[in-house]
């Protein structure tokens, strides 16, 4: 049984078949595998075969530790979307729902091999001086996520000082105990300071650059321990 719908995957097979460059999806699941690994591996077996220029490699969390080691992947399911390069873009959980258009036009872009961003936007991240960890968390149910969740994504294309994840908090239900998520989205910098909503993209690029300039932990440090 498919997992993609007959009408998506005719409107997302126009989009994806057209690609400029290679996409290679690495998924990270195990033998034993929980049931988002099983339905995130058949989602993206499902993606792969609309479009020649998307290839998926499935790799074992536990067999190979060394490629997910390589990735800095530590929790299953999870999604690496990368081109000639790693962008350090992630998916964490089964990107469906909402979610599923962040995983496609987040294929477009790295297959363009470009962001996308305003030149204003742009600008601004080539100021980052230090490295930064964006995770947004969101649930396949909420419709504001995806357009934070690829921003997000499309500043790991344009720096090489961002990494992005994003992540399905309904399949890590102990991250939302450990980061007190009530509601979605929620961006994490640097796990020190965070937002909840949605900004403009030019906005959210500020508090990217504010995340490496922040003394103040958001969480009381034991959380962490």
């Amino acid at each position: 049984m498919s997992i993609i719908k007959e009408k998506d995957r005719h409107e997302f097979g126009k989009v994806l078949s057209g690609l400029p460059n290679p996409v290679k999806l690495l998924m990270f699941t195990q033998d034993f595998e929980c049931q988002s690994c099983v339905q995130t591996r058949s989602l993206l077996e499902e993606v792969a075969e609309l479009g020649d220029m998307i290839s998926l490699q499935v790799s074992d969390f536990v067999r190979e530790s060394h490629v997910a080691r390589e990735y800095g992947v530590e929790k299953i399911p999870a999604i690496v979307v990368r081109g000639d390069e790693d962008y350090g873009i992630r998916f964490y959980g089964i990107p469906g729902g909402y979610e599923f258009s962040t995983l496609v036009e987040t294929i477009v872009a790295v297959s363009r091999r470009e962001s996308g961003l305003e030149a204003e936007v742009t600008e601004l991240l080539g100021k980052l001086k230090h490295p930064v960890h964006i995770q947004v968390m969101v649930s396949p149910t909420c419709p504001n996520c995806p357009s934070v969740a690829l921003a997000a994504h499309r500043f790991a294309l344009a720096s090489e000082k961002i990494t992005s994840d994003t992540v399905e908090i309904t399949d890590f239900p102990q991250l939302a105990l450990r980061y007190e998520i009530g509601s979605v989205p929620i961006t994490i910098f640097n796990e020190r300071r965070r937002i909840t909503g949605v900004l403009p993209v030019i906005e959210l690029a500020r508090e990217v650059l504010s995340s490496t300039s922040s003394r103040r932990d958001i969480w009381p440090r034991d959380m962490w321990q």
